[in-house]
């Protein structure tokens, strides 16, 4: 006779899948806040300069950065999670 399924062995369900992945985000966010706030307690001047340059850079440049960003990004996260 089979042994029952032990809870390792049983898929998780909808509800635990979704938790995991709000988590996850939960992080992601909580870890953009703590590299925000440490870039701007260590170098609050530096980033008013940058703030001030950022200003003069041409709208299609900013948007071409950010795609590269989201691109990096999504490529990271791909490799790491699979």
């Amino acid at each position: 006779a089979e042994e029952p399924a032990r809870p390792s062995d049983v898929s998780p369900s909808y509800e635990s899948k979704y938790w995991d992945m709000l988590t996850d985000l939960l992080t992601a966010l909580a870890l953009i806040l703590v590299v925000e706030g440490v870039v701007y307690s260590l170098f609050p001047d530096g980033m008013k300069r940058l703030m001030t340059q950022v200003l003069g850079v041409p709208a299609a440049d900013l948007r071409a950065a950010g795609v590269i960003a989201v691109t990096l990004g999504v490529g990271f996260v791909w490799l790491l999670r699979g």
